[in-house]
């Protein structure tokens, strides 16, 4: 167990006693692991004990916003010294070209940089609180998970196929939308 069940501070490995003086048991121990591991996301939202709460569809969206303010303006600095290779009609939008590309490294890499060095938080998930965290644990991941986790994010039209397949097959656990 990584929490208290009594007051949510998080606990070191082998604690028993936590420092509002609730003492762990090996059965308490055993016994909120399974019930952790057990959990019925379609029916709670809230993790008892842990104080996990899951980020409103609003909350993921305006961070999303913001985070793509700072990737827009982060790719349009970079390219700037490149003119001849901006689109220049609506068609070009279909196209994938040396843009694209800029683009995506620095989706990719702001993502993947900001969620694996500031503890599974991007600027807009800062500003609103948010953090991306394990499926499973609910703590920050590994450098390789997140790197997953961001392929798709750099590239409006790759994004956009991530949004639709993580949309659909999340849709009836509640948790996760």
């Amino acid at each position: 167990m990584k929490y208290c069940p009594k007051c949510g501070a998080q606990l070191g490995i082998g604690v028993q006693f936590c420092a509002c003086g609730y003492e762990i048991t090996e059965e308490e121990r055993k016994r909120r692991e399974k019930e952790v591991s057990n959990l019925d996301l379609k029916k709670n939202t809230r993790i008892p004990g842990k104080g996990i709460i899951f980020a409103r569809t609003w909350d993921r969206l305006i961070a999303f916003i913001i985070d793509m303010m700072f990737i827009t303006i982060i790719g349009y600095i970079i390219a700037l010294p490149f003119p001849i290779l901006r689109r220049q009609t609506v068609l070009d939008l279909f196209i994938p070209n040396f843009i694209d590309l800029i683009n995506w490294i620095v989706g990719f890499s702001y993502y993947w940089l900001f969620e694996t060095y500031n503890k599974g938080q991007t600027i807009g998930k800062r500003i609103l609180g948010l953090r991306t965290v394990d499926a499973n644990s609910f703590e920050t991941t590994s450098k390789k998970k997140y790197a997953i986790n961001n392929l798709l994010r750099g590239s409006n039209l790759l994004f956009l196929i991530d949004l639709i397949v993580g949309y659909i097959a999340n849709y009836d656990i509640k948790g996760n939308r």
